[in-house]
């Protein structure tokens, strides 16, 4: 057997428990080659448990610490990590919830840990510079049209049809006082950021939203009008653009 065969094996054998460890591990004298390999695959899966938990712990709170461990450890079972860095884990759980049978009469779960993957991401993201409105202000209407906005590096935009945003308020942590939400559908819009060093969820409205993630999908600024006023034709775009500039939801812009 090779070395990298040995090397697939073994990384199978973190998630997989039916691995015959003795085709690559030799027991000791105190003890077998099942009993080796359960010590690394239960450093391995601690690990990710833990860091499940870190990462979302609203959840953890909602199913209580018993049943966050039985689907984390269905999650692990079929999601091998990736990535060296830890804090990458977890990326699909919110998907992984969502098509989760135990957890079909509570929908609105995968959009709570959506919320808290975004809140992960923006926490390790990186900066952005802050908007040169000088430069800005320099370039003619015209010129506008050709530029490429972007919101800060540390920002994301999230479209629910749950309170999500309330029932995160409600569960900062185990003290906290346990309001009465009212699970009623409909669209709440949010964006995710980090404003300097506070950490925030910023309420939005459609029109706020959809100018936003226009901004995001097209390439000219020209473009994100056409693609908004397609689906807004009464929106005032100076008003919009004004608006999401002065809150710091735009941060960057680039001459394409």
């Amino acid at each position: 057997m090779s070395l990298h065969d040995i090397h697939q094996q073994f990384i199978t054998a973190m998630y997989q428990s039916s691995v015959a460890a003795e085709k690559f591990i030799k027991p000791s004298t105190i003890l077998s080659a099942n009993e080796r390999l359960a010590i690394y695959r239960g450093s391995v899966r601690g690990g990710l448990l833990q860091a499940l938990g870190n990462i979302y712990p609203v959840l953890k709170q909602l199913l209580g610490d018993h049943a966050f461990e039985g689907l984390s450890r269905r999650y692990i079972e079929q999601h091998r990590s990736s990535s060296a860095n830890i804090a990458d884990y977890g990326d699909n759980f919110p998907e992984f919830i969502r098509f989760f049978k135990p957890l079909s009469e509570y929908p609105y779960m995968a959009d709570v840990a959506l919320l808290e993957w975004a809140w992960h991401q923006v926490f390790n993201e990186a900066d952005s510079a802050l908007l040169n409105l000088e430069q800005l202000s320099r370039l003619t209407p015209d010129q506008h049209l050709t530029l490429k906005f972007s919101r800060p590096k540390a920002s994301r935009l999230i479209q629910s049809p749950w309170p999500i945003k309330p029932i995160w308020d409600a569960n900062q942590n185990s003290h906290s006082a346990q309001e009465n939400i009212k699970l009623i559908q409909q669209n709440n819009f949010l964006l995710v950021w980090r404003k300097d060093y506070e950490m925030r969820i910023d309420n939005l409205n459609e029109a706020q939203w959809s100018f936003l993630n226009a901004i995001d999908q097209t390439t000219y600024f020209s473009d994100a009008i056409e693609q908004f006023l397609t689906s807004f034709p009464d929106e005032n775009v100076s008003e919009i653009f004004s608006s999401v500039i002065t809150q710091g939801w735009i941060t960057e812009f680039e001459q394409r």
